[in-house]
């Protein structure tokens, strides 16, 4: 069953590159180009470490926005047909469109931040050799580990976003997105502030409670898990519903 699966997805993915092959043919240039920024970031921070949070914010977005463009189709009234009709389940297409962004482009992706750090300090060892301290760059930036958990909790939003908003997918899940922060801010003031009040103590006083620093890291990691886990879901039963109603 598993190698079913696998060849079905295989078959799947094959046949979207063949669609797409006009996009294929500027997959050169744009590897060039992201190369090309990663080696000017490299040479305005320290290329061998350094803060990364340049590279992981250009390594984020864009594959959110691809998230949000996987089912394209649904977007555009006259390709929906084509969409619908495809030999799948609801829940393959859900899952063998998450590919391209979810897998692929990590993959991709920091081996291109590792190749523009390295020409970065190619540059200084040719230009700036009394600043140059060595060859050695590791191949993931600082930091990656919470980028990608970041990441995660992003592309299910995006993802939700492209299956659910039926134009402009990516601005409308970041104003989305950014209302539900406010709210959900709200929310935790308004606790805190109840909170205080009961207690007789101070707005945000704080004395005698104390949360483990491992505990809450935990706490964070598991909800950001969920949240990814859930919207994936919502996205499988937003598919499903968009092909009961054809729209």
């Amino acid at each position: 069953m598993m190698n079913s699966i696998v060849y079905r997805a295989s078959r799947y993915l094959m046949r979207d590159a063949l669609l797409r092959r006009d996009s294929l043919y500027t997959i050169p240039g744009v590897v060039a180009a992201l190369s090309f920024v990663f080696m000017c970031l490299g040479l305005s921070v320290d290329p061998q470490g350094g803060d990364a949070s340049a590279y992981l914010f250009i390594f984020s977005f864009t594959g959110w926005v691809s998230a949000a463009a996987a089912h394209k189709e649904l977007q555009q009234k006259g390709t929906r047909h084509e969409w619908y009709t495809l030999p799948l389940a609801s829940w393959e297409k859900t899952i063998y469109r998450m590919i391209p962004s979810l897998i692929i482009w990590p993959l991709v992706c920091f081996p291109l931040i590792w190749v523009g750090r390295m020409l970065a300090v190619l540059v200084f060892a040719l230009f700036d050799p009394a600043h140059h301290a060595g060859f050695l760059v590791p191949l993931y930036p600082p930091g990656v580990g919470d980028a990608l958990l970041t990441y995660l909790l992003g592309h299910a939003l995006f993802y939700f976003g492209g299956v659910y908003f039926t134009s402009h997918p990516v601005g409308k899940t970041v104003l989305a997105s950014l209302g539900g922060m406010i709210f959900l801010s709200a929310i935790v003031v308004f606790s805190i502030w109840a909170w205080s009040k009961l207690r007789g103590v101070p707005f945000g006083g704080f004395d005698g409670f104390s949360f483990p620093l491992g505990s809450w890291r935990m706490f964070s990691i598991g909800l950001s898990l969920f949240t990814s886990v859930w919207f994936w879901v919502l996205s499988y039963f937003r598919i499903r519903e968009r092909e009961a109603r054809g729209v």
